[in-house]
């Protein structure tokens, strides 16, 4: 691992997690959920810093910490999705039966290089294979559900305000994040074991930019969600004229 890499990539994370803190918006629930996230995926790399990368306890130590980072991961999908949905009025059950069909769709594309990989889960490799399985597939659902979603709701109804930049930023932050991991570890787990630190250092560029986003891009001012712009006065009372005419016509119809 690049150390200088990895430190750029650690002091992003840690600004872009001073600045939800000092704005105040871990308050909601979607950079709460990110806030958790970036703690927990900082405190585990200070953690595993000091461990010699190609050493045996550094593997020990990624496996034991994953199945954690990768909850805060699933949590801050759900909660993304939740804090969209949450703005279009009585969506209910609908957007539960939006975001499952979502993970089914992005659960089946997932399931397409499968045969290749499981190929990989054996031998004294088995573990760390099937723990980069894991690592590609939850994050690989999160971001196929929340890019599918997303697509939905850009030919859906609109909501009743404006979407905030804050959540449509972080929104496709955090799905080009998941994105970057689920690429990652599909290669990983294709390739033999120590043969992508090429890709590796551009997954670290690549995050890095993603938490320095998130640093910069967030403020207080991207929370403001505005009813979008009425009808001119006119305009609305000449459809208003037409709707009225049209429903009197299918009175005087229906009474003939």
């Amino acid at each position: 691992m690049d150390k200088a890499l990895w430190v750029w990539t650690a002091l992003f994370s840690a600004s872009a997690l001073f600045r939800l803190l000092s704005l105040g918006l871990w308050r909601k629930e979607q950079f709460r959920a990110l806030a958790i996230m970036l703690a927990t995926s900082l405190a585990r790399d200070i953690a595993l810093y000091k461990i010699p990368y190609t050493s045996h306890a550094y593997a020990v130590a990624w496996e034991a910490t994953l199945p954690l980072l990768l909850t805060t991961h699933a949590y801050a999908a759900v909660s993304g999705y939740r804090a969209i949905a949450q703005l279009y009025p009585k969506i209910g059950r609908f957007a539960v039966r939006l975001f499952v069909a979502c993970l089914v769709i992005a659960a089946l594309a997932c399931c397409g290089t499968l045969p290749w990989e499981i190929t990989r889960v054996g031998g004294n490799q088995a573990f760390i294979r099937a723990m980069f399985l894991l690592y590609r597939g939850i994050d690989g659902l999160a971001a196929g559900a929340l890019i599918l979603a997303c697509g939905f709701f850009r030919h859906f109804p609109k909501p009743m305000k404006q979407m905030p930049s804050n959540l449509m930023r972080h929104t496709g932050l955090l799905a080009s994040y998941f994105a970057t991991s689920c690429m990652l570890f599909l290669v990983e787990n294709l390739a033999p074991l120590g043969a992508t630190v090429v890709l590796e250092r551009l997954h670290f560029a690549l995050v890095g930019i993603i938490y320095a986003t998130w640093t910069f891009g967030l403020s207080v001012k991207g929370e403001e969600s505005e009813p979008w712009e009425m009808l001119p006065a006119g305009v609305a009372d000449f459809m208003k004229r037409r709707t009225d005419t049209a429903n009197a016509l299918s009175r005087y119809a229906s009474a003939k």
